[in-house]
């Protein structure tokens, strides 16, 4: 469960991250567009002028509701990114959609689709923007290794199983989780001061009173450190996952 104060993506990250994807789609359309210029036979002539004009419309509409499109498909939110393959799936799920609605709506409003553009355009755009994903990505679990972009964690359960989350959470640094403290069975609690160089905060009954005087979290009223983004309720499904051949197998599937 993650506490108050993130120093996360939620913030810095995400904004560069729709600032690359921003450049990478200009950069594609115009590249594209300026190549559709160039195999034409006649750049002079006023038909390829007209169709030059039309490209640069259709251009800048693409390229607008491409980034929207991502924004909507949720590929900056803080739950998928810097580990698993759900960011990159939603990139190109956003992009192959953005270039199938646009080609629905040329052909509905019986404008001649340029099939050579949109494709050279797809693919393009798909694997630019997957380099770019991965390269930030990269630098992102750089930054979290040292300690940046990063949530204050509590991790809770018995002993052997906050023990292997704790050792799983330090092995994904991608999670961007810093456990800060765990809180073990409350008969484990009075003989356990530290797990895994953790310290250990209370027990599971005390843990909403321990938590209000702990790490800076200023009282114990939900809405102070209530997590909005659900990311504790996600990696938490995540590790605790039981192990019945559905889904994932979590590292921890006793742990409560």
């Amino acid at each position: 469960m993650p506490g108050l104060g993130v120093n996360g993506p939620g913030t810095v990250f995400p904004r560069r991250l729709r600032a690359g994807d921003l450049a990478i789609i200009v950069v594609v359309i115009g590249g594209v567009h300026i190549l559709s210029l160039a195999w034409s036979a006649d750049p002079q002539s006023a038909a390829v002028r007209a169709s030059a004009l039309h490209s640069i419309v259709l251009g800048c509409v693409i390229t607008g509701s491409w980034a929207l499109l991502l924004a909507g498909a949720k590929t900056y939110r803080e739950q998928i990114l810097g580990h698993g393959a759900g960011e990159y799936r939603r990139v190109v799920g956003a992009t192959v959609a953005e270039f199938a609605g646009i080609c629905l709506l040329l052909h509905l409003i019986e404008v001649p689709i340029p099939g050579g553009y949109f494709l050279v355009a797809l693919c393009i755009g798909v694997v630019a923007l997957v380099v770019w994903r991965c390269l930030a990505r990269r630098r992102l679990v750089r930054a979290r290794l040292r300690g940046r972009f990063t949530q204050p964690t509590f991790v809770v359960g018995p002993t052997g199983s906050v023990a292997r989350t704790i050792t799983d959470l330090e092995r994904r640094p991608g999670l961007g989780l810093r456990v800060c403290g765990a809180f073990v069975s409350d008969d484990e609690c009075a003989r356990t001061e530290r797990v895994r160089r953790v310290p250990v905060l209370g027990g599971v009954k005390g843990l909403r009173e321990t938590i209000g005087a702990s790490n800076g979290i200023a009282d114990q009223d939900y809405s102070a450190w209530k997590d909005d983004h659900y990311h504790g309720t996600h990696v938490a499904g995540t590790i605790a996952a039981a192990h019945n051949g559905i889904g994932v197998d979590g590292v921890a599937p006793e742990a409560t």
